[in-house]
């Protein structure tokens, strides 16, 4: 298992492999597969909470970058960047990689990838994701451990951990240790490859997967 060589086209957010063909992203997998779920909420909801932690995760960069304005951000977005900010002023965490994007191979299948964060937290190796949903989701196990896959040869011992961000600019802490986690990331991958190369998406139709 390692890294690959690839493209990335940020207007689609996808990820190209070295021969040109466009291979499944980790959220894809498990979505399909159905472990990403907001069914009854609305399309409209989604869209808007989606486009607030693609702008709380940008201004974290900056903030670790020390490059960010805090005037540019938004009312809405501007709590789970505090958040952020005191995660990292009450903890040790060093960030050694930072959105750090590629495509990478398990057991024959190529998926695409981007982690938050990598950095020692506590002494030990950590995989940090930011997330900033209301509530903790059965996807982030799995989600990490496929982050450690592809990372294992640069990092073989990764402790994983989700940092919480909330609309009141506090955090929690979410450990991520589970050990099926891999065994479900792997097992997702499988199906949703396979069903990429005899040409269905997720609905069982004939059409190439989209997003």
């Amino acid at each position: 298992m390692a890294a690959l060589a690839f493209t990335f086209d940020k207007a689609e957010h996808a990820y190209y492999n070295a021969r040109g063909e466009r291979v499944l992203s980790v959220t894809q997998v498990l979505n399909n597969v159905g472990l990403v779920c907001y069914a009854g909420i609305p399309q409209a909801v989604l869209d808007h909470k989606a486009e607030i932690g693609t702008a709380a995760h940008e201004a974290a960069w900056f903030h670790d970058e020390n490059d960010l304005d805090w005037d540019t951000l938004d009312p809405e977005v501007e709590p789970y960047v505090r958040a952020w900010e005191r995660f990292r002023d009450e903890t040790d965490f060093k960030p050694e990689l930072i959105e750090h994007r590629g495509i990478a191979t398990v057991n024959g299948y190529e998926y695409g990838f981007t982690l938050d964060r990598i950095g020692r937290f506590q002494g030990r190796p950590t995989l940090i994701e930011l997330k900033c949903t209301a509530n903790v989701e059965l996807s982030w196990g799995p989600q990490t451990s496929a982050y450690c896959m592809a990372m294992r040869e640069r990092y073989p011992m990764l402790f994983r951990l989700a940092v919480h961000l909330k609309k009141n600019a506090t955090y929690s802490l979410v450990p991520l240790n589970g050990v099926r986690d891999y065994q479900i990331f792997e097992a997702a991958l499988a199906i949703e490859s396979y069903k990429l190369a005899k040409g269905r998406n997720s609905n069982g139709n004939g059409d190439r997967i989209r997003g």
